[in-house]
């Protein structure tokens, strides 16, 4: 049975999910969060397969699926914050699950040009900032399609 890392849980916010429903035959259900970090928008994509801890572990149809999440995810976010980059990885040195980070980046930012894993403390997120980020993501749910 899936279960969600206390970590993933604990660090971010579920702000819905994405369910497909021919992926290899199968339902393949993404929850789609907001890590609560003010430093910067950063979403998370999980396949809520269990047992998949790495992006090879995907069928091809879910790697498919998961890739064009990330890639519609990533496009949305750019266009939302203006930002110079996008991050997006599937490192999971920490949680094993499966998760795919999207992460936008600018120059000066606090782990710049490093990657965000690992540096400084995650700061509070204003409401403000908060309500509109879960905006940019509640659309890009809705606005995906394969």
């Amino acid at each position: 049975m899936y279960e969600l890392d206390p970590k993933i849980e604990k660090t971010s916010i579920h702000v819905g999910y994405v369910t497909l429903d021919k992926v290899g035959g199968q339902a393949v259900r993404f929850d789609c969060r907001l890590v609560k970090d003010n430093r910067y928008f950063w979403a998370l994509i999980i396949p809520e397969l269990e047992g998949i801890e790495e992006i090879h572990d995907l069928s091809a149809e879910a790697f498919d699926a998961a890739s064009k999440l990330t890639r519609h995810f990533s496009d949305a976010i750019k266009t939302a914050t203006s930002c110079e980059k996008i991050n997006s990885a599937a490192i999971g040195n920490v949680v094993k699950m499966l998760h795919i980070h999207v992460v936008a980046r600018n120059a000066g930012d606090e782990a710049w040009p490093h990657p965000v894993w690992g540096r400084g403390e995650a700061k509070p997120m204003t409401k403000t900032i908060e309500t509109w980020r879960l905006a940019v993501i509640r659309d890009a749910i809705k606005s995906f399609s394969i």
